[in-house]
């Protein structure tokens, strides 16, 4: 039990984290989202989803052109030039 526990936390965690960060959703939604993600994604995809946060958290270029490039696309419907 405690292990499933843990796992569904991770899972909440790992996908919360990447709708704020990543997809730049609010807090509240992401928190929602989450919920229902969690019991249906399976272990690889939140693992590959754990990675590419890793991978964006230790960029050089924190903050990188893509995110903000990305950012400004949401905000505006347009893609800012590369």
């Amino acid at each position: 039990g405690k292990k499933i526990a843990e796992s569904l936390i991770r899972r909440h965690e790992t996908l919360k984290k990447f709708l704020i960060k990543v997809l730049q959703v609010k807090a509240d939604i992401a928190e929602r989202d989450a919920c229902g993600m969690e019991h249906h994604i399976s272990k690889q995809t939140v693992n590959n989803i754990l990675k590419f946060i890793e991978y964006i958290d230790s960029c050089p270029l924190s903050e990188n052109l893509c995110m903000k490039n990305f950012k400004i696309f949401l905000e505006t419907g347009k893609r800012p030039p590369c």
